[in-house]
């Protein structure tokens, strides 16, 4: 059944937390509108940001559920279902409280919403100057403390040991590759095939994919993001997970990858 959404004078500032939980979902509903007939399928990441004074901030933070990870984009997917938009199985959702909001973003007319909607056709604007990423190793021991990636490095794996024997006989070569005879206990826990990487020439940024050692049941690749400190889980075989500056790739529970983004 279609929600039947009432219109309000643009004057109306909802103070209460049912008031501007409507006011959010009604403005990504708005957005989400343009991605009728099919479109939906092409987004893989929403970016709600949210710029309110200190007083109204605890209304905004029952609003969106914030204490209840991923309640609010439950209910940004039933809007979406209602209105026959059919998101991607495995979609991303991050809310940022901010003063300033990102170049590029479409911002709401009172001024105090803005959202990026990232799709598969185009770019990601808070990201496009760079074109080199720095993988830092905070967690677990690899040949290298750190790793720099361009557009030109290709697919990057990730896992336990350098070169990984597959079932067909070919040889699975791990450019980062957590020391298979180390002693740092937290190694055993990734993966041999664990995840990779691939550079998105269109979102000028990084794609995260989980390999099949670190799906479950067998092991674990989630992303902690830099945003709002939520952790998504990265479930999805072929499902592309974009990173964000400052993002912390977790393989295992214990293993951790920091993405940092660099110009030129």
């Amino acid at each position: 059944m279609i929600l039947n959404w009432k219109k309000k004078n643009k004057d109306d500032k909802p103070s209460d937390v049912k008031g501007v939980r409507d006011m959010l979902i009604r403005f990504i509903k708005d957005q989400l509108q343009k991605f009728d007939g099919g479109e939906g399928g092409n987004i893989y990441d929403m970016q709600l940001f949210i710029a309110c004074s200190n007083d109204e901030r605890m209304v905004y933070d029952a609003a969106v559920y914030q204490n209840e990870e991923d309640k609010f984009k439950l209910e940004v997917q039933k809007v979406a279902d209602d209105y026959a938009i059919d998101l991607p199985e495995e979609w991303l959702f991050n809310i940022t409280f901010t003063d300033k909001f990102p170049e590029g973003a479409i911002k709401s007319a009172d001024g105090k919403l803005a959202i990026i909607v990232n799709t598969k056709k185009t770019s990601a604007p808070q990201t496009s100057v760079f074109s080199k990423a720095v993988i830092n190793i905070l967690s677990g021991e690899t040949g290298d403390a750190l790793y720099e990636i361009t557009p030109a490095s290709g697919k990057i794996n990730i896992g336990r040991g350098r070169e990984v024997k597959l079932d067909d006989g070919s040889i699975r070569i791990n450019q980062i590759a957590f020391t298979e005879d180390s002693a740092n206990a937290i190694n055993r826990f990734v993966s041999r095939r664990h995840a990779h990487l691939e550079w998105d020439g269109d979102a000028a940024c990084l794609m995260l994919y989980a390999d099949e050692g670190g799906i479950p049941p067998g092991n674990k690749t989630k992303i902690k993001t830099a945003s709002n400190e939520k952790t998504v889980k990265v479930n999805a075989a072929n499902m592309a997970y974009r990173l964000n500056q400052g993002d912390q790739v977790i393989l295992g529970d214990s293993a951790v990858l920091e993405i940092r983004y660099k110009a030129g």
